[in-house]
């Protein structure tokens, strides 16, 4: 998780106000720049799960993906997407990894 998926997070929450929401992800969106590497776990090909915890919602699930997308252009542009199997994730994170 990064500060980005709080400030999506944030931004489509029903439970903040305006002033509080503007307020998070300014400050937080000073931070994103401390960051070395930043993945973009894609959640294309993932099942949800109902482990009593995550939201269950696939509209509520692709509204915060596109939100996390929108924010990955706005602020990093060279973050690195990951995609595919398990294997093919964890492959394509210790790739990128051993080139850092």
């Amino acid at each position: 998780r990064t500060i980005i998926d709080v400030m999506a997070f944030c931004e489509l929450s029903t439970s903040m106000d305006a002033a509080h929401k503007h307020y998070l992800s300014s400050t937080l969106s000073y931070l994103i720049k401390d960051y070395d590497i930043i993945f973009y776990v894609s959640p294309e090909g993932v099942k949800i799960e109902d482990n009593g915890v995550r939201e269950t919602n696939v509209e509520y699930r692709n509204a915060i993906d596109k939100k996390i997308k929108s924010l990955i252009q706005m602020y990093r542009e060279n973050t690195i997407t990951i995609e595919g199997t398990i294997e093919e994730r964890i492959d394509q994170v210790k790739s990128a990894l051993n080139t850092y």
